[in-house]
């Protein structure tokens, strides 16, 4: 019994070693998911997407989808316009070199007029078609992403796929394959390049989404600000030259 005492002894405070709980000082707490984001799955994240805050403002995915739409609308128009002006200008000088004129403001101004209608033309038929392909697409990848939670490959290549498919529908059987096709091959490359840049910068789009959204607010911000001061500076001058009225009267 003499020799079991030690090894009783050890027994014991190991047994009490383990069975003593740790202080709370030394546990490391996770930190427990809420309730809110344990529901909040799929088609809730959808929702989310198209609902606005208490103050108003909508989601930062719904503000990455229309501005990326009216951005590639502006971009469209802008091109498309300058060649079609371009091409306009170089049509009306070929086919009016026997033409005669009254005068060269005359030659000036039907040149005008014609360049401007085309820039017209070649603006609105180019700025819908990419305002189309581009808002479809990046609705399709917003949504995919957020219903899964992250970006996939894959997200972006269905989003080509059904853009293009959709883009191309009044071209029949035949166009809807093309579109489709190349609509796959700029979704592969577009997400390829975004999925490469995330993992390289070690951003997550959600962050992506929340940085264009505080970067297009703090841009209204600023604007007002800037607006504000204006008025101030104009009703500021408007009091001195009223008072500088009032004491040149009064002498």
């Amino acid at each position: 019994m003499i020799f079991l005492r030690p090894v009783l002894r050890t027994g014991g405070l190991f047994c009490a070693a383990i069975l003593t709980p740790k202080p709370e000082s030394t546990i490391q707490t996770q930190p427990s998911k809420s309730v809110d984001e344990k529901k909040l799955k799929g088609w809730d994240k959808i929702y989310e997407v198209f609902t606005v805050d208490e103050y108003g403002s909508i989601s930062p995915e719904l503000s990455t989808i229309y501005q990326t739409t009216f951005f590639t609308a502006f971009v469209g128009a802008c091109y498309g316009g300058f060649m079609q002006s371009r091409q306009a200008y170089l049509q009306f000088i070929e086919r009016n070199q026997a033409t005669s004129f009254v005068d060269h403001y005359e030659a000036k101004k039907k040149l005008q007029d014609h360049v401007t209608v085309n820039f017209a033309k070649g603006a609105l038929r180019l700025s819908w078609r990419l305002a189309l392909f581009s808002g479809l697409y990046v609705t399709f990848v917003t949504l995919a992403s957020a219903y899964r939670g992250e970006p996939k490959l894959i997200d972006y290549v269905a989003g080509g796929l059904v853009s293009g498919g959709l883009y191309q529908v009044n071209m029949g059987l035949r166009g809807v394959i093309v579109g489709g096709t190349l609509g796959t091959m700029i979704g592969l490359l577009a997400g390829s390049l975004t999925l490469a840049i995330l993992k390289f910068t070690g951003a997550s789009l959600d962050e992506v989404h929340q940085f264009r959204y505080d970067l297009y607010n703090s841009r209204g911000r600023h604007l007002d600000e800037a607006v504000s001061k204006r008025e101030m500076e104009k009703l500021n001058e408007a009091l001195r030259k009223r008072d500088t009225a009032v004491q040149e009267k009064d002498v």
